[in-house]
């Protein structure tokens, strides 16, 4: 990049990085990496850094998978555990789009809510830290974790965040879980903090497809192969 777009002069970040799926006669330029051999394999993954107070944004790695962003457990006699990295089939005709088993809130054993009951789609959106999904199933959600909305968006109390429910994510059959500190958006200004959900309602990409963004892209490492067309999440370190 040799100038700077001017809608992102006074922004952290200098430009949009294309890292799509190959459509058409368009070959995005991680294609083009690994076709002329520029790149091992045909592999990138990325890590997103929500720390607030961090510099670090996170990492693109371009042809390999990092082992430091996995997450692993280190059990008192010593030994260390690596997550282990569950891989999906993708549908890459437009996006990085795969299957969600269902999705389950848990706000105590006698109020447990599913959503996604019978599959449906996610796509994989590292340009947005939201969660979009069906309106009426995020119209659900907002009235679980007791969400107001204001000024065009929905917030919760700041104090409640912790205490917020589990969701359950499932994919291939395993639980991936966001709890409120990784769906609830914290905005601050010089005199009050705003506390916001991350899951917006959202029909565009019909009634069955959610895309998950930072909320969850940030709890979960992932890894894009555009050989095999699979995509790959594990827990974060």
């Amino acid at each position: 990049m040799s100038v700077v777009p001017d809608t992102m002069q006074f922004d952290k970040a200098d430009g949009v990085l294309g890292l799509g799926p190959k459509s058409g006669n368009y070959e995005p330029f991680f294609y083009t990496m690994y076709r002329e051999k520029k790149i091992r394999d045909p592999v990138f993954s990325v890590y997103l850094n929500r720390d607030r107070n961090s510099d670090r944004g996170g990492n693109i790695m371009l042809g390999f998978v990092d082992p430091k962003h996995i997450h692993k457990t280190i059990y008192p006699n010593k030994t260390i555990i690596q997550d282990t990295i569950v891989y999906l089939n993708a549908d890459t005709a437009e996006y990085w789009q795969f299957n969600v088993d269902k999705m389950i809130y848990t706000k105590d054993p006698k109020h447990v809510y599913t959503f996604c009951k019978n599959g449906c789609k996610a796509i994989a959106d590292t340009s947005t830290n939201e969660i979009n999904g069906p309106k009426v199933d995020v119209d659900a959600i907002h009235e679980i974790i007791d969400a107001k909305l204001q000024n065009g968006r929905y917030v919760v109390n700041c104090d409640a965040i912790n205490q917020m429910p589990k969701l359950d994510i499932y994919l291939a059959g395993q639980a991936f879980r966001l709890g409120g500190k990784q769906y609830i958006m914290k905005e601050s200004n010089k005199t009050s903090t705003t506390c916001v959900s991350a899951f917006v309602p959202d029909d565009t990409m019909g009634p069955n497809t959610w895309i998950f963004g930072g909320a969850f892209l940030a709890q979960y490492y992932s890894i894009y192969n555009i050989e095999d067309k699979t995509i790959g999440f594990v827990r974060a370190a």
